[in-house]
Order: C-alpha cells, then sequence, then structure tokens
C-alpha cells in the first residue's frame, strides 16, 4: 500500500536526521556492500536523492498531516530504482515556496488523521491501524 510506503518514508526522515554523521556513514558503508550498483559515485548519488525525496515528504506531512499518506503520487519509492527522484527539477524550489506561502489557519488536522484512521479501518488489519496510530502518535506535531 502507497500509504505505508510513505509512512516508513517519513520514519526513515526522522530516524535519519537523529543519526551522526559517523552514524550515516556507517549505514551508507553497510548498504553499499550489499547492492549491486555501477560505481560508489552512483550509489551515493542515488542515495542522497532517496533522502531528499523522504525529507520533502516528511516536509508535506509536518505541514498537511494524514493528507499527505493519502496520496500516492508523493511516495518517494520511485528513487529506490534507478535513481530517480519521481518529481520535476524545479519540484524542490517549489515546495519551498509552497511551505512557507501556505496558511492553514483554520484548516483542522485532526479531521483529516482521523478520516485516515476510519478509511484504514476497513481496509486493513489492525495491528496495522494500530502500527499507523503509533506512527502519529510518535511523530505529528
Amino acid at each position: 500500500m502507497a500509504f505505508l510506503r510513505s509512512l516508513h518514508a517519513i520514519r526513515f526522515s526522522f530516524e535519519w536526521a537523529q543519526l551522526s554523521i559517523e552514524q550515516k556513514t556507517q549505514v551508507r558503508n553497510d548498504i553499499w556492500g550489499r547492492i549491486d550498483v555501477p560505481s560508489r559515485k552512483t550509489f551515493l548519488n542515488r542515495h542522497a536523492k532517496i533522502v531528499k525525496a523522504r525529507n520533502d515528504l516528511k516536509k508535506m506531512f509536518l505541514m498537511f498531516g494524514a493528507r499527505v499518506l493519502m496520496d500516492p503520487a508523493w511516495t518517494p519509492n520511485v528513487s529506490y530504482e534507478g535513481g530517480k527522484t519521481g518529481r520535476s527539477v524545479t519540484f524542490p524550489a517549489t515546495l519551498k515556496l509552497f511551505l512557507s506561502q501556505v496558511d492553514l489557519n483554520g484548516v483542522d488536522l485532526e479531521e483529516s488523521k482521523e478520516a485516515l484512521f476510519q478509511l484504514l479501518s476497513l481496509i486493513v488489519n489492525p495491528e496495522t491501524l494500530e502500527y499507523v496510530r503509533d506512527f502519529f502518535d510518535l511523530y505529528s506535531m
């Protein structure tokens, strides 16, 4: 399900931000040793794009809440194969401008979260729903 891929990408972004530079280097070295890519430079380039896409998704999640998880277009997993971002070259600048200009006064983010929970209760098992609720408890602002 796209929402779980997005949820995991956001979680990764939060967790990645908590790592020290040394820990990030160790993670990249561990991954590099287990995958088949043409060169280390190619791997590092792809990894940077994945991290950037996940960070962009996290920024949107922090601003728009559950709405982001309901749209599969924001899932950054396209970066996993071939190193593409799945976004236009102008996306980062557009996102930055958009996030700085949007006024969410009067928007009820709790309402969208509850709508997501209601929808999920119909299509996922109770363990998955609890996993999503725990995610929101940890990462919602």
